[in-house]
């Protein structure tokens, strides 16, 4: 299936960290994602899982996002630094995340989508 995202970082520090770049069309659109982050930290041993749906447009030019709920979000004490995000760039969304300083994460991310039209 091609309305499939996936994407995975590390971090060792607590800036933005791009773990998604997905471009949107060069035409007007709808879109909808539904998906999930998860974070292994191994240095103090904990983990993190965060479940999300969000919205977004694009104009063909610049992407805008419509809204990002995180609805679901289950963390260990050693992971509560740490946090993930939705952002438009130019006309493309960033899947991000932000790690803990002096801590070594692993994140993976993935997601669906639908595009109207």
């Amino acid at each position: 299936m091609t309305n499939r995202l996936f994407g995975g970082v590390s971090t060792n520090d607590a800036s933005q960290t791009t773990i998604i770049t997905f471009p949107l069309s060069a035409t007007p659109a709808v879109y909808t994602f539904d998906g999930i982050f998860s974070a292994l930290n191994t240095t103090v041993p904990s983990g993190a899982s965060y479940f999300f749906t969000a919205g977004a447009r694009t104009n063909g030019v610049t992407a805008t996002v419509l809204g990002a709920d995180f609805s679901t979000k289950f963390v260990d004490g050693g992971m509560d630094a740490t946090n993930v995000n939705i952002i438009a760039s130019g006309n493309s969304l960033l899947f991000v995340v932000f790690g803990i300083a002096g801590n070594n994460i692993t994140w993976l991310s993935q997601a669906t989508y639908s595009r109207s039209p």
